[in-house]
């Protein structure tokens, strides 16, 4: 694939040994994919001048999904870097926080449960934990 003239300094990001010059975190959606960071150049007669920097990310394309790109810019290529590799922890950490809250949630069913069998409305509950279990497991998190 040509790059457009106007970008120079292409890197690629290939979790499997590619070369890379700055370390870039795995997506959080998919964990691998194709990154890359670009940086727009102008000619200022003397030199070339960084205007600013992208890392490009495309997600693995799964079956029946619609493709996913992301893009983060900065003014410089450490600055676009950064900001990608900050942006993932904190969608590791938001990751983190929703398979706590669907843990404690398949914990209080099952307290309830456990604690009043008698009670109605078993069959809503159990589908509950069911869909929380379902949920967990397509996430990452213990079953």
């Amino acid at each position: 694939m040509a790059a457009h003239p106007r970008i120079a300094n292409v890197g690629y990001a290939d979790y499997g040994g590619g070369q890379v010059s700055e370390h870039l975190e795995p997506c959080p959606f998919c964990g691998a994919g194709e990154t890359r960071v670009n940086e727009s150049t102008h000619w200022t007669g003397l030199r070339l001048q960084v205007i600013s920097a992208r890392v490009r990310h495309w997600c693995v394309r799964e079956e029946g999904q619609p493709s996913s790109v992301m893009e983060i810019a900065g003014k410089t290529r450490e600055d676009a870097v950064r900001k990608w590799n900050q942006r993932i922890a904190a969608a590791l950490n938001a990751q983190a926080g929703v398979v706590e809250a669907l843990e404690d949630c398949i914990d209080s069913l099952e307290y309830v449960n456990r604690t009043h069998p008698e009670s109605s409305g078993w069959g809503v509950r159990s589908e509950r934990i069911s869909k929380a279990r379902d949920a967990l497991a397509a996430i990452g998190g213990k079953q």
